[in-house]
């Protein structure tokens, strides 16, 4: 009728709005049709006429994903920065450990949501192995649902298409697909968590009854729902505050995520920003302190990290306008020209210290060492060595 062919066509853009708002959305290509064969008697050309619409706005949808960005849905390309692509460092067998841990902590949060944080960056999460009994218990909890699915499916149970639901709409985020970035994120599993939201609906109010005796199923089931729902507000209420300004995000992740190397740069970015904001001389000295802990630990995580590199000159400026100590300074250039050849920021802080003549000689054997660093035991960059040894040259031309 014309009734329903509107719908199938509201439905068509629906699906192509969802789309262009989140690309999540085309696991629903698996959930559509699972719906008709779970909760429907739908018959073959119903399965054409629904899909139809909703399959017609994906190819279009990826057309136009193609002709902006150059692909589909991956990039195609190999991702060797870590903080973008946190597997690179990892055989194949630890990459799939890691996976499966993660997906094992998607189930732990989605029934016990502690602690929270919004930082799974490397090495926020360890490296792991198959020696790891986590990495079972989480196999063996995906390879229970996979069974449950197998058995229902042909009775059309709840389970069995939550398990479908829940496996679908996790598998693109799960980095067994392509990579997403990181190693995981409890954003990822919102749509997933309606899955879990469904199953235990259908346990307190509809198995309770038939496993208890009715006028104790259903009253108990209530009862634990009502407990459920105050425990996930409470927690929901208590975690608000978290997101209140940079500072109280990052103080709360750097507690869960300590081996995060980004959620220590933001830390100290965080304190940065207190560190000018305060006219107190002892509250700098305290907050500069703290932000070298924490950029420090940053760089020891992951001694390449641009963003970690950059913030952890500036705190090595700072603390030299407190201590003075020039060799500790320079130590601290060396250890980031042994990542990068150069950061626009060290090169207009030396051009400050080449115009103070007590630095002269110690800057000179700086500059030879920088410059042999980078050009002979590393065979990186000869301008940049040539750069810095004509800094050199410039402060002591007549410099053996």
């Amino acid at each position: 009728s014309d009734k329903k062919n509107l719908w199938l066509i509201l439905s068509g853009i629906s699906f192509f709005l969802a789309l262009l708002s989140k690309e999540n959305a085309i696991t629903f290509l698996a959930i559509i049709p699972a719906v008709l064969w779970f909760f429907t008697a739908a018959r073959k050309d119903d399965y054409i006429r629904t899909l139809a619409p909703v399959l017609g706005a994906a190819v279009l949808y990826l057309v136009i994903r193609y002709n902006v960005i150059g692909y589909f849905l991956s990039s195609g390309k190999e991702i060797t920065d870590l903080m973008n692509n946190p597997f690179v460092e990892m055989r194949l067998d630890e990459k799939l450990a890691t996976i499966m841990y993660t997906l094992g902590l998607y189930l732990k949060l989605l029934i016990y949501p502690h602690p929270l944080t919004h930082d799974y960056y490397p090495y926020a999460i360890p490296i792991m192995n198959w020696g790891k009994w986590q990495v079972w218990a989480s196999l063996a909890a995906y390879a229970g649902m996979v069974a449950i699915f197998f058995r229902g499916y042909k009775q059309k149970t709840v389970p069995a298409f939550a398990i479908l639901f829940f496996l679908a709409t996790i598998s693109i985020v799960s980095n067994l697909v392509f990579p997403v970035g990181t190693f995981m994120n409890e954003r990822f599993i919102f749509i997933s968590s309606a899955a879990f939201v469904m199953v235990l609906a259908w346990i307190l109010v509809e198995r309770l009854p038939v496993w208890l005796p009715s006028r104790i199923g259903l009253p108990l089931g209530l009862l634990l729902a009502g407990v459920i729902v105050v425990g996930y507000g409470v927690k929901t209420w208590n975690r608000i505050p978290v997101w209140e300004n940079a500072l109280t995000l990052n103080s709360a992740a750097i507690k869960v995520s300590p081996n995060s190397a980004r959620a220590n740069t933001f830390m100290a970015t965080a304190l940065y920003q207190e560190y000018r904001a305060t006219d107190d001389p002892e509250e700098q000295k305290k907050i500069l302190g703290d932000m070298g802990i924490y950029i420090r630990r940053a760089v020891d995580i992951y001694p390449a990290y641009f963003s970690g590199l950059t913030m952890y000159v500036g705190v090595l400026a700072e603390e030299f306008r407190y201590d003075n100590d020039l060799d500790k300074l320079l130590a601290g250039f060396r250890r980031v020209f042994e990542q990068r050849d150069y950061l626009q920021f060290i090169d207009q802080y030396l051009d400050f210290l080449d115009k103070q003549p007590q630095y002269s000689q110690k800057l000179t054997e700086f500059y030879i060492q920088v410059g042999y660093q980078i050009f002979w035991q590393q065979r990186r960059n000869k301008q940049y060595a040539l750069k810095y040894l004509q800094r050199g040259l410039n402060l002591m031309p007549g410099e053996p």
